[in-house]
């Protein structure tokens, strides 16, 4: 290589590598490295100088396009991949984008390109062309520039700075339209101004009666909101109940409840619907190849080939023409050699063109040093790009088809000449190894090898049939629909050079290796993985098939960088299917260095099944390609052959899933067809994550080539922002970050876990929230409500979830708020309506001061001033206007925001108690003048709350825990006031009656409950333990009070304190030492409780106190204290009292006595459903099952008399439980229920009786209870009442237990008209006659009035008379003219309703009611079992109402007249039916007896067909003639036994039949016939199947 003479380096201005010029021979390369990041532009800008040879002096060329420099960019990381390959003029510029991070080597040689161009004129200037040529050495300029793409500059400076001018002459332009509409606006504003002057004074005088009006408006709404702002005070019920208020308890809900639905997700963009691709279309490769005189010299564009540096064109005549992404022509690949090329080159290698040849397939080599292309007539052509400077490239080498003799019968490998290539292409990175497939089915792998300086290529066959087999069997057996091998990845794995191919035929897809791991020059054919048909689709004729590999990469994801393992999808009609390769192993590269045998180590590759899709529309898959790693690109459509096809998108989620994520086709355009391959392979091609389509316009046919890419969220976004769509970049932004959908993120390329999706995403989320400020301050946004509502709710969304962890936000987000604030100055109510909800649920805290200033102002107008107290209990008011803030809290009277400024931001305690203390002041003044108000009683008496919060360490008015620095002092400002044992100077003190601990008091005598209960909260702090002031001195204190200003205070009063002392007494006895007097007077004031209290104080508040303070301290005078607790109704100490001392009787007494006042006030129906009602039943239960259990005889019987005399009350109280209790302890007593007067409580006792005897029943009657007969007496009066229905089943199961109470039962059931239970009991006494008499009697009163129910009596009746025929003792051994007891009963029936038949006329429906009930009795009697073998009750019974008609002429033969007819046509229909039935059974008794003679006939069952002796047929179809004779005329003479002879001298012991009667020489009948005529017919057969002819027998 020539030496470099000069190489000088000069840095003048470098941002990466900077400006310098080098000295360089002709042809020499300068060469030099840098590192550059993924994404950066680098673009070098050089000048070309050449050496004069005579002067020394250097000039730039005269001609500067034929004398330029070489261009190559390789990326050394990737295996010295180049990316950059181009000749470029003397002077000018090149980029390229890094596409990953790593070193690249940039090298630029000087060089002159004088010769004959491809579509090129000769230079004008031939000599000064040559000189050029000739030039020696050139100097270089070159300056590099590294960087963003935005901010490195590509233009020219000058063209800079003329769109600079341009712009400066467009904005002056603009400035002298706006001054020229300012002059305009002027005129206009003059005359508008006269106008409103004049109408301003029209107006005035109303101004001034208007504005009297609002202040009279003013002072009366100013009165109501000082009434309605303040917040509501929450009154305690019970003594121990905490303070609480309403604004602690509204921010406790808003913590567990969502009061609206924050994070709106129904934003407009969704990744499964819109379309993420972006289509540019090709225009100067369109121009070219669309040209006439392109299209004249080689021919039309067929297909494309997309690589990193080229896009290869392939044409109908069989050229490539190869384009760089400037879409400039850089080669032109002839298919054949020029003819005068040197003649000695093989016949292989050279073959003139003599008919164009189109081309099928192309494929570049993985360095784009070498390319190949497959034609139609089965050759394949091998050309090497930078073997020529001329733009004409010429093939290196040619494989040439093979005659399809040579196949059959040399078996040589090849294509066949005439088939066209379908696939063809490199293995790996190795240039002289090809696989190819052609339309036949056949794939071929050529390896080249140089031999003698010359070229030679080996074709081995890989799939196929033998060559022995037809054509057309081939192809119907093998129809390869698609092959591919697996491309280079950018991480070196085992399968570069392996030469991993899958195939793809109609039936199954196999995945082989190619080639040895151990020698890449020799071949072996491994089979890895093969797969058939899915089952889905085994019915169905595979129409389409496709497959596409994406290899190993590396990419690093912002977290590290991961390798994406090798993904095969394949399909078959509308199935694809995903197979992953397991091949990413970095391990392997030294391990297999080591090893001896890498064949037989590694074995086959581990692939597995990850995931299946199907195409619900049923369209066939024409084409699929991997866009990215889980992205997959297909084309589709409805029939085989159909040149349309629809363009979709899948994802592959999670390395097992597929998912439809888009429909981007936004093109009017048809697919390429390629007809040679009816194929659209060519046409769809995709390079480096974008898609190359060659497609054709439906009207003219005229070809566009199109390159699309996915959009990249960033990408969607900044075209939104840069068109002015704000709202669909925020409702982007805002989905992507806080949706769960995998559809919205699958197609942005996205983390689908959300938190790191949500950190790449907040680079961006801060620019979309600025631009989209510009939402809100447009004419529409004001008009529409909801769509302010719903941007403004999606940003402070995301400025939620980008502050801080205590939701506070930073100064940037602080600063967007206050502007989106100032934009909407006119649409405040919007604002703020959607901001306090976001404060409210504590998604945002910290507003700045102007906003928190409106908020104020704007809340207490609105009349919300509870709201902004919670609001402001929420937020940092640090920054809060506080003088401002706490006059119009004064001026609107919202004390609980004041306190909490006072106490939050102030630290000031004292202030808010002192203020309510004045404010007592004044309203027990007022009070005394008759000035009371009642609503500010209430909001005076949060100075309870204030206080009980204060001494607990909460914060007043939020419940929170204040800051444990402020807690002491907090408390200490409180105590130091209330027990003040003088009056405290301050500055607004109002005058206070001067006494022991004068505030205390005035609160005390304000409202002794409250301030108690809230110091008995205050008991429960630990500090009082050990201080000074505790509770044996806060006791005192109150004891001192009460004493000093007795007459100040009430018997309500004392109640309250005798509570507090009470409960805390027993709670700290060790902390608490009083005198046994103070204590007796507790004891009293408790007893002296008045119902007349109000709701103040309950009975269980007192009650409860005493209980407590009797377990500590009991009075001597125990009696008194009985007497006093009777009196006060303190009944549960009474219970206590008696039950410790044993007196049982007196628990359940007092039990009652109280139960029977607290009920009656509830009322038994209300009690239903209240809340209590567990614990009276409850109570009841353990209390009496208390006092049954324990009690000794005496006192048992003393709770048994209780209750007894309160049965009636535990009835209704709660029936089933006294119900368990008495079955379990005392049975006897359930006979008090039948004491209860009748009408009193009537449900109550038969639900209770009902209850009783199912209970009864499910213990199989086994439990002891006395009175059992008159409880069931009562049960079945109250069952006739209650539930009619019911009784009839009761008393047939039941009826044997009243067997001692018959008269009784009967009384009952007469009684409560039980009817047919009377009778039933009647039939079970054996009274037949009586209790048909009944029905009867009952029947004639519902015949009218209750036609179902007349049925069922009838059929009782019927039933009856049933009955009596099983009766033994009713059998009467009487003649056949007297009747029996069960006829006489039928008569009667039959009679009965005869005789009520009468009554009515022939016309009316009761008659014949009636006379179908007299037929339904005779059916009755004629269908009785009974009478089967005699059946001569019917006739007797019959006679005798015929009789009986006869005398007393009551039967008519309207009554009987379809009896008549029934009876005749029975007998009718019965003789038919005998005579039938004799038939049938004769006509079975014939066949039956035919086939017992034909199976006497049978005899013995010959199986040999032929003679045993002379081999002739015996029987069948072959026999002659003269046996079917003989049969004929033995059948005339009907022939009907056999006759069975033993032969003399026969030779086989089994017996001989002979067929035929009598001696074997005559047969009887046939006397006149010679026998000897049918002698040769006789048969001999032997028991053992085997027969003969008797003539062929030795007899």
């Amino acid at each position: 290589m020539p030496r470099v003479s000069v190489v000088i380096v000069l840095y003048l201005l470098t941002k990466v590598l900077g400006l310098f010029h080098v000295y360089l021979d002709q042809g020499v390369s300068q060469c030099f490295q840098k590192e550059i990041e993924k994404d950066l532009l680098l673009i070098g800008r050089y000048s070309m100088q050449i050496r004069e040879p005579e002067t020394h002096f250097f000039y730039l060329p005269r001609d500067i396009v034929n004398t330029g420099v070489i261009i190559d960019v390789v990326e050394l990381f990737q295996g010295n991949h180049r990316v950059v390959h181009r000749k470029a003029n003397a002077k000018g510029q090149f980029a390229f984008s890094a596409l990953a991070s790593g070193e690249h080597r940039i090298c630029i040689t000087p060089k002159s390109f004088y010769s004959k161009k491809w579509l090129r004129n000769d230079s004008p200037d031939e000599e000064l062309a040559k000189r050029d040529l000739r030039f020696v050495q050139a100097r270089l300029q070159i300056d590099i520039e590294v960087g963003d793409g935005l901010l490195v500059d590509t233009k020219p400076s000058k063209q800079i700075l003329d769109d600079l001018v341009e712009r400066i002459l467009h904005l002056s332009q603009k400035l002298v339209d706006i001054r020229r509409e300012q002059r305009f606006i002027r005129q206009k504003e003059r005359s508008f101004r006269d106008q409103s002057e004049l109408t301003c004074s029209r107006v005035l005088k109303w101004t001034w009666i208007q504005f009297g009006a609002l202040i009279l408006t003013g002072i009366s709404e100013g009165d109501s909101i000082q009434s309605s702002n303040g917040s509501n005070y929450i009154q305690k019920h019970r003594f121990d109940d905490r303070s609480q208020t309403s604004i602690s308890i509204a921010l406790r809900s808003y913590s567990s409840k969502l009061t609206r639905q924050l994070g709106r997700n129904n934003s407009s963009f969704d990744g499964s619907k819109n379309s993420t691709f972006q289509w540019n279309e090709m225009h100067k490769i369109l121009k070219t190849i669309e040209g006439s005189s392109f299209v004249a010299s080689y021919g039309t564009a067929t297909l494309i080939e997309p690589s990193s540096l080229y896009v290869a064109v392939g044409t109908l005549k069989g050229y490539v023409i190869c384009f760089s992404y400037h879409q400039e022509a850089e080669y032109s690949l002839h298919p054949t050699r020029h003819n005068d090329i040197d003649a000695s080159q093989s016949q292989h290698e050279s073959v003139t063109a003599t008919a164009a040849v189109a081309i099928t397939s192309l494929c570049f080599s993985s360095d784009v040093t070498s390319l190949v292309a497959g034609y139609s007539d089965g050759s394949i052509n091998l050309w090497q790009l930078s073997q020529s400077s001329s733009g004409i490239v010429i093939p290196l080498y040619t494989i040439q088809g093979i005659a399809k003799h040579d196949r059959l019968k040399k078996n040589v490998d090849g294509h066949i000449v005439g088939t066209p290539i379908t696939y063809v292409s490199f293995i790996g990175s190795l240039r002289y190894k090809l696989v190819s497939s052609d339309r036949s089915g056949y794939i071929f792998y050529h390896h080249g090898f140089k031999k003698f300086m010359r070229k030679y290529f080996v074709t081995h066959k890989i799939i196929g049939n033998s060559g022995d087999n037809k054509d057309k069997d081939r192809e119907q057996s093998h129809d390869v629909l698609a092959c591919e091998l697996l491309p280079l990845g950018n991480t070196p794995q085992i399968t570069d050079q392996w030469g991993v191919l899958a195939v793809l035929t109609d039936h199954l897809l196999v995945v082989v290796t190619i080639l040895s791991l151990n020698d890449s020059n020799q071949i072996r054919l491994v089979n890895h993985f093969k797969t058939g048909i899915p089952k889905i689709i085994n019915d169905t004729p595979i129409v389409t098939g496709c497959l596409s590999w994406f290899p190993c990469l590396d990419s690093d994801n912002g977290s590290g960088v991961t390798t994406t393992t090798t993904r095969l999808a394949y399909s078959w009609n509308n199935i694809i299917t995903v197979l992953e390769l397991q091949n990413a192993s970095s391990f392997l590269d030294e391990y297999m260095k080591e090893l001896i045998d890498r064949d037989k180590t590694i074995g086959t590759l581990a692939m597995k099944r990850t995931c299946r899709w199907k195409n619900s529309t049923g369209w066939c898959f024409r084409s699929l390609q991997w866009i990215s790693p889980t992205l997959l690109s297909l084309f589709l459509n409805g029939k085989d052959g159909d040149d349309e096809l629809k363009f979709e998108t899948l994802s592959y989620i999670g390395g097992n899933r597929l998912l439809k994520v888009g429909n981007p086709d936004p093109m009017d355009l048809k697919i390429f067809l390629n007809k040679e391959l009816n194929s659209f392979t060519g046409s769809i091609k995709v390079i480096k994550g974008r898609i190359m389509l060659l497609t054709e316009s439906y009207h003219n046919n005229q070809k566009h080539l199109f390159v699309g890419m996915q959009l990249q969220w960033s990408d969607i976004i900044e075209i939104s922002l840069a068109r002015g769509d704000y709202s669909k970049a925020l409702n982007l932004i805002h989905k992507l970050f806080f949706s769960t959908d995998v559809l919205n993120i699958v197609s942005t390329d996205l983390p689908l876990e959300l938190k790191p999706r949500q950190k790449i995403l907040e680079t961006i989320v801060l620019r979309v929230i600025t631009s989209s400020i510009k939402l809100f301050q447009t004419p529409m946004a004001i008009e529409d409500t909801d769509l302010i509502e719903e941007n403004l709710s999606m940003v402070f969304d995301l400025i939620s979830k980008l502050s801080t962890e205590n939701s506070s936000l930073s100064p940037q987000l602080l600063a967007i708020m206050e502007e989106i604030f100032e934009v909407m100055d006119d649409n405040k109510r919007t604002f703020f309506a959607v901001l306090e909800e976001y404060i409210l649920l504590k998604k945002i805290s910290s507003l700045l001061a102007l906003v928190l200033k409106e908020m104020v102002r704007y809340y207490i107008t609105k009349e919300k001033g509870e709201l902004l107290t919670e609001i402001i209990c929420i937020l940092d008011i640090k920054s809060l206007d506080i003088d401002n803030t706490i006059q119009l809290c004064k001026l609107y009277d919202l004390r609980d925001c004041l306190i909490y400024i006072w106490n939050y931001v102030l630290h000031d305690y004292a202030t808010p108690l002192m203020d309510f203390i004045g404010d007592i002041i004044q309203s027990m003044s007022d009070s005394e003048k008759g000035d009371y108000l009642l609503d500010d009683d209430k909001q005076l008496h949060k100075v309870f709350s204030y206080i009980s919060f204060i001494l607990t360490g909460r914060q007043y008015p939020t419940d929170r825990y204040v800051q444990p620095a402020d807690e002491t002092f907090a408390r200490k400002s409180i105590e130091e006031i209330l027990f003040a044992v003088n009056i405290l100077e301050s500055g607004n003190a109002k005058p206070i009656k001067p006494t022991i601990f004068p505030y205390l008091f005035l609160l005390l005598k304000f409202d002794s409950f409250e301030m108690l209960s809230s110091l008995n909260e205050f008991f429960e702090d630990y500090t009082l333990n050990d201080k000074e002031l505790n509770r044996q001195y806060i006791i005192e204190a109150l004891l001192d009070i009460y004493e000093v200003n007795r007459s100040s205070f009430l018997e309500f009063d004392f109640c309250s304190l005798a509570i507090f002392i009470a409960r805390n007494y027993s709670k700290y006895p060790q902390f608490i030492r009083l005198p046994d007097s103070i204590l007796d007077k507790v004891i009293d004031d408790l007893c002296n409780y008045d119902d007349n209290w109000g709701t103040k104080i309950s009975i269980n508040d007192c009650e409860l106190a005493l209980q407590c303070l009797l377990q500590r301290y009991l009075p001597d005078n125990t009696t008194y204290l009985l007497v006093k607790l009777k009196e006060a109704k303190f009944y549960s100490i009474l219970m206590n009292i008696y039950k410790a001392e044993e007196k049982y009787s007196q628990v359940a007494a007092t039990w009652f006595e109280k139960n029977r006042r607290v009920l009656p006030e509830k009322g038994h129906k209300t009690l239903q459903g209240d809340n209590d009602e567990s614990d009276y039943y409850d109570s009841m239960k353990v209390v009496l099952e208390m006092c049954l259990e324990n009690s000794s005889i005496t006192e048992r019987m003393g709770v048994n008399e209780v209750i007894r005399r309160n049965f009636k009350f535990l009835v209704e109280l709660d029936f089933k439980a006294l119900l368990s209790l008495l079955n379990a302890h005392e049975p006897n007593l359930h006979s008090e229920i039948l004491k209860i007067p009748s009408g009193d409580i009537d449900t109550l006792v038969f639900q209770y009786l009902e209850t009783l005897f199912q209970d009864y029943d499910k213990h199989k009657r086994s439990l002891d209870i006395p009175s059992l007969l008159e409880l069931g007496l009562k049960y079945i009066e109250l069952l006739c009442m209650f539930s009619p229905k019911s009784v009839y089943p009761y008393v047939k199961e039941h009826m044997n237990i009243f067997d001692e109470k018959k008269e009784e039962l009967l009384d009952v059931l007469q009684n409560g008209g039980a009817i047919e239970s009377k009778s039933l009991l009647l039939v079970y006494q054996k009274h037949y006659f009586e209790a048909l008499t009944n029905l009867i009697s009952y029947a004639c009163e519902v015949v009218v009035s209750d036609i179902s129910n007349f049925e069922n009596v009838i059929r009782l009746a019927m039933d009856i008379c049933h009955s009596a025929e099983g009766d033994p003792s009713q059998k009467s051994e009487t003649d056949d003219s007297k009747l029996n007891l069960n006829e006489k009963l039928w008569l009667q029936l039959v009679e009965s309703l005869v005789r009520l038949s009468n009554n009515y006329g022939a016309d009316e429906k009761e008659h014949k009611l009636l006379n179908m009930s007299i037929h339904n009795c005779f059916r009755e009697i004629s269908e009785d079992s009974s009478n089967i073998k005699e059946n001569v009750s019917f006739m007797r019974i019959f006679n005798n109402l015929l009789l009986e008609a006869s005398t007393q002429n009551e039967t008519t033969l309207s009554n009987v007249r379809s009896i008549l007819r029934d009876v005749f046509l029975t007998y009718s229909f019965e003789k038919d039916s005998m005579g039938l039935m004799q038939n049938m059974l004769l006509q079975k008794i014939y066949k039956l007896l035919g086939i017992v003679k034909m199976n006497a006939l049978q005899g013995h069952q010959i199986t040999s067909k032929n003679c045993g002796v002379c081999n002739k047929v015996l029987w069948g179809s072959k026999i002659p003639i003269e046996h079917y004779e003989a049969w004929e005329t033995l059948e005339i003479l009907r022939i009907d036994s056999q006759t069975t002879v033993h032969l003399e001298g026969a030779s086989t012991s089994h017996p001989m039949v002979i067929l035929g009667r009598g001696s074997p020489d005559r047969i009887d009948g046939l006397e006149d016939i010679n026998a000897k005529d049918y002698e040769f017919l006789k048969l001999l057969y032997f028991a053992c199947g085997h027969g003969a002819r008797l003539s062929c027998h030795d007899i």
